[in-house]
Parts: structure tokens; sequence; C-alpha cells
């Protein structure tokens, strides 16, 4: 615990720890001595949700989220840039799994860090494509991939 006396006005309170995620919250201190949480980047002011930051009194607390770091994927062999032709070098719409498809291009679509896949753009619509193809809805699949397998 790191105890800070701080005048009235707004500051800026980071806290970084390996391993987990970085907060860095914006505080205001009343000329009253009242302590508030303006904003959070990385984390949310309060609430029960890790990341956060609460005010208990004049205590200010940032509770901290830890990071798994993903295994990084081996860089694929270049495959077709359009999503058809990168479902047809996989094996078709019907070979398809979850871990190295339609998880990885999810990871790829929310920006995870070490995820590459041979297509590009991925769309959600490209994403719930995969997963339709995954669980054997072919004219699903082709409906949101524009795909036309048959």
């Amino acid at each position: 615990m790191v105890v800070v006396e701080l005048i009235a006005g707004d500051h800026t309170v980071k806290w970084t720890l390996s391993g987990y995620n970085i907060l860095n919250a914006e505080i205001n201190v009343s000329s009253t001595g009242v302590v508030t949480c303006k904003s959070v980047t990385g984390g949310l002011c309060g609430g029960t949700a890790l990341p956060r930051v609460s005010v208990s009194g004049s205590t200010v607390t940032g509770y901290l989220l830890s990071v798994a770091t993903p295994t990084p994927t081996p860089t694929p062999t270049p495959v077709p840039a359009d999503i058809c032709s990168w479902i047809t070098a996989q094996g078709g719409w019907n070979s398809l799994n979850w871990t190295n498809h339609v998880l990885k291009a999810y990871y790829v679509y929310i920006g995870a860090p070490g995820y590459t896949i041979g297509y590009s753009p991925v769309t959600w619509d490209s994403v719930l494509g995969l997963y339709y193809y995954y669980i054997g809805l072919k004219s699903m699949g082709n409906s949101k991939t524009g795909c036309g397998f048959t």
C-alpha cells in the first residue's frame, strides 16, 4: 500500500504491476476533502467487476486484473486473401474446427494480440459464417460469408 497526500484538484493515479492490466484513474479531491473517481482508462469507477478503481472516504484503491498472455500462433503458410478461397484451403466448409478457425477468427476480429488468420477483412459476419459452417449450417454460413459452397 502506498499513501500519498494530494491537494484539492484533479489528479491522475496509475497502477502498474507485471502480469496485470494497467489502470489510469482521474480523481478529484474537493476543497472539502471529498474524493471522487471521475474516469478510469483500463477499467471502471466503482462497481464489483475487475478491473476497477473504488473510493472509500479518502482512500482510493485500484483492483487489477491478471492478464493472460496468449500463446503466439505460428505464422501460417500464406493462403489466398479472400475468405472463400481461405476456407477451401483449410479443407472446405465442413472441415473447419473451433480452435483453429472460428475462435482464431474471433480473436483477430476483436484485435487480440498475437493472432493472425489468412484472410482479410475479418468481419463479424465472417466470424458468424465460420461458426455456422462449424456447426453444419452451410446455407447460413454462405449467407454470412458470401461464399457459395454446395
